[in-house]
């Protein structure tokens, strides 16, 4: 334990000294008085104050009780407090020792006398021994003296002596090095008085009382008028520690005087409640206070039945402590010959009273804060957990928001209008206590898209999409000490269902930044963790960027811009069916039951990277759809035979490899040379044909360069189709478009028509009705610095952080690897999600029709071999035109736009409540409401319900004029008004 440092409050220790005080409080009061701590006495919560200020004040004036019995006079006092106008007053203890040779002493040490019985001729003779030695003793003279005095400003010659001393003694040594330093200096220990007597009023009675209008007073121990008397005091129990520490630690011991008790006096700092008399003065005694200071009444007279003891209480107590240290002194006994008088035992006593008085002090304003605790405890019936808070929050949101207003789930269906959930997306929570996952609760506003939103397939090809827009905002909280809810964007899809998953940022106001992407599809379940990177509040930047140069600010405010626009984390769902259907030039709901069709080119499309024009229906755009459908499976059957007879070749061809490597091992090689097997030609097997006419291979993400090897590709590009076939083709194909344009202007076309960079109104579907949205488009990029300039507007604690939400780079996936098989699940890391991008890519990209035709053909060489089988099965393809299809656009999209946001208490949950008197659920509240106005752009009072709008009011003015046009009204006004004055009546 450091004599210089105030313990923590201990609760039993606390408990101790009160019940020894008791004994001496039932000596100095009348016997009908009955003093109880405070928790045992039903009191107010104002009690609590009027407690902290008694306390403070009586400590204040025990001090100066001791600084009396140190030799302070009244003339001091008046003297000092004029010093403490306008310079600092300083009280300070300066020591001094000295030790010097005086003299050589030689002296005969005797050592007891032997006795020895020995045999001799006579017969046995006792022997008397004994042994003198010559001692030199050296002599030294030490000499001590000390002084305690106070003086003004920096000038320690201005100075009024309290109390001083000099003393001496000798020293004896056996050797002639000095037992002390021939002169030490101690350091002066020092202890400024200016804030005590600044606490003095005009007739030099204590006025202390805790400012409660200020705005930083929290409760009666929180609160900047209690924490500079705890300053001070801790200050004054250190200047006591060192002196103690100097007359029992380096004074007394140097001629092996015993440390002096100082535990003696009697403390009057007790936190203390009456039972009975509730503010009824004492007359059987009464004390107008005998020292030089006193202890101001005039706040008890605003007090009224309060069971805090009163000023002549407390001047009863300070009479005590002075009689107690009195008797303490006087019955001290001391050696003549050590170190001590009674200035010495004085000082002691005093310096540990001084510690005892500030240690009950501390003790007694922590009890206080120590028993709102408990109370708060009590009435709720436990300690609450942040979890327990996130429970309480989702029902208060749901007391004040109006329904279509308030937090919704974050848990969608993915699924066309008027069918079946395909599959599910949502963003779970599990909160620190291990509950089940839960959708985390957002703000939340659905609109239509206007305009195509893009992202980058590769570095030549964009793809787009339109449909639904979901702008989120997540207000997360999380208290000192604690860890928030672990997030995970969860994706499943149902049985022979699929759909492509896209995370990423948005980057501008059309363009959206792809991370990560994958295929879910038949019953997988994906679990990717979500992390949360808190940025520094707008004022934290400002403050810490205030005295930096021009161009580190230019820096710094660039990298926060980057930061701020990263705090837009989104998530797209591509549905792969109605793309499907789309890119194949079927009619809306084609493929709807024809389950086996779609699985079959799902395959073709992510395993084999099969080009969608060698399968999509190429004929009259009026046949019935079932006709469509079947010229459709006629393509995957031919394909997929192609795809088989070319599996058994390769299989047939490495077959034969083996065998050929075997005969090698036991043929000579000029009898294999004999026997070899000429090769075909690539021409024997490849037909003439029009380049333009051939049937191709989809490439991975846009066909920019050639495919990835594989046994396929291992052959010869085919020979020229002769130029009368090349211009017959041609002429085929001239008829045919103006056969379709011709059918195209009479009939209505069957597919809308979308450019990607121009905003659409309308939206049309085969079968459906026209929807009709609003032409506007909105630019989410400029939320995040919106919601940055209102945090620091609106948010007065400046504890609001905008959140940047990451996923993680650990996947887990539950998956099935056949329609019976029990569900097997896998943990993907940076190598498994960069492979499934790639092959998520290449679906989108087969599915978009991205990439240039001409210029595949040229590269591929698959073609020779896809077109020789297709002639030896006699399947005839129509084969698509010449000119590059146009990229189709993703129509059935939605993009989930995640604004995170989280509410940083400094504290734990319960220290917020009791040590910053704070209501975290108002400040939740004012959070939830400044973001929540951003996001449904619209001023406050519509998004609460009427009945709570003039309690929210009350405490959160400020959030219903966030916004110019949004300025309180009259009604305004007066509902605020209105919520004052019933929490008044409460």
């Amino acid at each position: 334990e450091q004599s210089t440092k105030m313990q923590s409050y201990d609760a039993s220790r606390f408990h101790r000294q009160v019940n020894e005080a008791l004994e001496s409080v039932n000596r100095v009061l009348h016997n009908a008085r009955h003093l109880k701590l405070p928790d045992n006495v039903t009191h107010k919560y104002d009690d609590k104050y009027a407690l902290a200020d008694l306390l403070t004040n009586t400590a204040l004036a025990a001090q100066v009780n001791n600084l009396e019995l140190l030799g302070l006079t009244k003339e001091n006092l008046v003297t000092i407090r004029q010093w403490a106008k306008d310079r600092s007053v300083t009280l300070r203890l300066k020591a001094e020792h000295g030790c010097t040779f005086t003299k050589e002493v030689e002296r005969k040490v005797e050592s007891p006398v032997y006795h020895t019985k020995v045999k001799t001729i006579i017969g046995k003779q006792e022997i008397t021994e004994k042994v003198v030695t010559t001692v030199t003793d050296y002599h030294w003279a030490f000499s001590a003296s000390w002084e305690i005095f106070l003086f003004k400003g920096n000038d320690p010659n201005d100075k009024i002596s309290l109390l001083q001393n000099a003393l001496s003694c000798d020293l004896i040594t056996s050797s002639k090095n000095s037992p002390q330093p021939s002169t030490s200096v101690f350091p002066p220990v020092d202890l400024n008085l200016t804030w005590l007597l600044t606490q003095l009023n005009d007739n030099a009675a204590f006025k202390f009382s805790i400012d409660r209008d200020n705005k930083k007073c929290r409760t009666p121990r929180r609160n900047p008028d209690t924490e500079f008397a705890l300053k001070f005091l801790q200050e004054v129990y250190q200047w006591a520690g060192s002196v103690r520490e100097y007359y029992n630690g380096k004074l007394f011991p140097v001629n092996s005087t015993l440390p002096v008790r100082d535990n003696l006096s009697f403390v009057p700092v007790l936190t203390l409640f009456d039972e009975n008399n509730k503010h009824q003065k004492d007359t059987s005694r009464t004390s107008s206070s005998k020292s030089i200071v006193s202890i101001s009444d005039e706040s008890e007279s605003k007090r009224s039945n309060s069971p805090v003891l009163t000023v002549n209480d407390s001047h009863l107590f300070l009479e005590e402590q002075v009689r107690s240290i009195k008797a303490a002194i006087s019955d001290y006994r001391f050696s003549a010959s050590s170190l001590q008088s009674n200035s010495e035992v004085r000082v002691v006593i005093l310096a540990g009273s001084f510690q005892r008085i500030c240690q009950n002090y501390s003790d007694g304003v922590d009890y206080i804060e120590e028993l709102l605790r408990r109370q708060l405890i009590a009435a709720i019936g436990k300690v609450l957990t942040p979890a327990e808070f996130t429970y309480y929050m989702e029902f208060h949101n749901r007391n004040i928001f109006k329904e279509k207003y308030g937090p919704q789930p974050f848990s969608y269906a993915i699924r066309l209008p008027d069918h079946y959930p395909v599959g599910l997306i949502g963003i779970d929570g599990q909160l620190a206590d291990g509950t089940l996952t839960d959708p985390i609760p957002t703000l939340v506003r659905h609109s239509k898209a206007t305009r195509q939103m893009k992202f980058a397939l590769n570095a030549a090809t964009n793809v787009s999409f339109g449909g639904d827009r979901y702008l989120h905002a997540y207000v997360s909280h999380e208290f000192s000490g604690s860890v928030g809810a672990k997030l995970n964007v969860t994706a499943r899809a149902r049985q022979f269902s699929c759909f492509i998953l896209l995370i990423g940022t948005i980057t501008g106001p059309d363009l959206f930044d792809p991370k990560f992407a994958t295929i879910v599809r038949d019953k997988d379940d994906l679990s990717i963790p979500l992390l949360c990177e808190t940025l520094p509040t707008a004022k934290e930047f400002k403050d810490a960027i205030e005295s930096l140069s021009p161009e580190q600010q230019r820096f710094a405010k660039a990298y926060r811009s980057m930061q701020l626009s990263s705090t837009l984390f989104g998530i797209v769902v591509l549905q792969v069916k109605p793309q499907l259907e789309k890119v194949l030039k079927l009619p809306i709901d084609s493929l709807s039951k024809e389950i086996k069709l779609t699985q079959d080119i799902l395959e073709i499309f992510t395993k084999y990277q099969i080009s969608s024009d060698l399968i999509s229906y190429e004929g009259d755009e009026n046949a019935p759809k079932a006709e469509k459908v079947a010229q459709v499976k006629k393509h995957v059957k031919a394909m997929q035979d192609m795809i088989y007879g070319t599996r058994e070749k390769e299989l047939e061809e490495q077959k034969m490899k083996e065998k050929m490597a075997k005969a090698k091992a036991v043929v000579p090689e000029r009898m294999m040379r004999a026997r070899a097997i000429p090769m075909c030609a690539p021409t024997m097997c490849a037909p003439t044909m029009n380049l333009c006419s051939a049937p191709v291979m989809m490439m991975a993400r846009g066909g920019g360069g050639p495919p990835a090897p594989s046994p396929v590709l291992a052959v010869a590009m085919p020979s020229p189709a002769p130029p009368q076939q090349l211009q017959r083709q041609q002429q085929q194909q001239q008829q045919q478009q103006q056969q379709q344009q011709r059918q195209s202007s009479t009939q209505p076309q069957s597919q809308p028509t979308v450019q990607p960079d121009a905003p659409q109104n309308q939206f049309k579907a085969e079968g459906s009705v026209t929807i009709t949205v609003d032409t506007e488009h909105e630019d989410y990029t400029k939320l995040p610095s919106q919601l940055d300039s209102k945090f620091e507007a609106l948010d007065e604690d400046s504890a609001l952080r905008s959140t940047i939400l990451k996923a993680g780079k650990t996947w887990t996936k539950s998956y099935q690897t056949a329609l019976l098989a029990a569900p097997s699940k896998k943990t993907m890391h940076t190598g498994d999600l960069e492979e499934e991008k790639k092959k998520a890519f290449d679906l989108l990209d087969c599915l978009s029709r991205s990439g240039s035709f001409l210029n595949f053909i040229s590269s591929c060489f698959i073609f020779s071999y896809i077109s020789c089988l297709l002639s030896s099965l006699s399947v005839s393809l129509f084969y698509p035109r010449c000119s590059p299809p146009g990229c189709l656009s993703f129509d059935h999209a939605s993009l989930h736009i995640v604004l995170a946001a989280t509410h940083c208490f400094d504290k734990t949950l319960t220290d917020t409540l009791v040590k910053d008197n704070m209501n975290p659920i108002e400040k939740m509240e004012r959070s939830m409401l400044i973001i929540g106005t951003t996001v449904h752009n619209k001023p406050a009072k519509k998004l609460l319900k009427p009945e709570v709008l003039a309690k929210v009011l009350a405490y959160s003015p400020g959030v219903f004029q966030d916004l110019p046009h949004l300025l309180p009204t009259s009604e305004d006004k007066a509902l605020q008004d209105k919520g004052k004055e019933k929490e008044k009546v409460k």
